[in-house]
């Protein structure tokens, strides 16, 4: 089967005709990761000794080894489910399986490569390991929407993005402020109309569970609606 993409000229990039097919079949990990790490560098705010990657495959290798290139001085740790896999992360500071996590390892900030329906439990282990404060970076594709425990999230400290139609979907323009313990809020100043919106924690969209109105976007996606008098 192939997928039919639509794309306007401006988003598409010319591969060189003498550029390394074996390089360029990785082009879209590369440029995932890099993103989420290149925002990643921009907001974090608490220290980035210890960094985390959840994911033993492609993206979980390119992702840990483009965090050692760009963070020399933090040591990366990477957890997966294969031994295997787990032992070509040479570069790593130190690799653990998923089972099999000491109880003193604790991250300052998770990048989730995993993907799938897998994704739930990675995350549910992030949420557990990482420092107060810290921000995970979610990469991994799924079909479907991944359920997040917000409450774990919130006790936690992490950061909770908004964004929607009026950000044009940019998940990194607007921060959910913490107005009292276990309570955030963000005061826009919307005209009239209706808006999709998600809150975000990293590149993850998290539907709003509190307000009934959902939809599919244009691009397939399940969102919030807001509707503004």
């Amino acid at each position: 089967t192939s997928d039919l993409i639509k794309l306007e000229p401006t988003r598409i990039v010319k591969i060189p005709d003498d550029f390394n097919p074996h390089v360029s079949a990785f082009i879209e990990l590369i440029s995932v990761a890099y993103q989420g790490i290149s925002k990643f560098s921009e907001l974090a705010v608490t220290p980035n000794d210890t960094l985390g990657v959840w994911g033993d495959g492609n993206l979980g290798f390119i992702t840990a080894l483009l965090l050692k290139e760009k963070f020399p001085k933090s040591d990366v740790m990477v957890f997966g489910k294969h031994m295997e896999n787990l032992n070509l992360f040479s570069f790593a500071d130190g690799v653990y399986q998923i089972h099999n996590v000491p109880d003193h390892v604790v991250v300052d900030h998770a990048f989730e490569c995993v993907g799938s329906s897998a994704s739930q439990s990675a995350i549910e282990q992030i949420i557990d390991l990482i420092n107060p404060q810290g921000t995970i970076n979610l990469f991994g594709v799924s079909e479907y929407p991944i359920p997040i425990n917000t409450r774990m999230v919130l006790e936690k400290g992490l950061t909770i993005h908004l964004a929607g139609t009026f950000t044009n979907w940019d998940p990194w323009i607007y921060t959910l402020n913490e107005t009292k313990p276990g309570f955030y809020e963000l005061k826009l100043p919307l005209p009239r109309g209706k808006y999709y919106y998600n809150y975000y924690i990293g590149l993850t969209p998290i539907v709003d569970n509190t307000n009934p109105n959902k939809a599919y976007t244009t691009d397939g996606r399940t969102s919030s609606v807001l509707f503004v008098d």
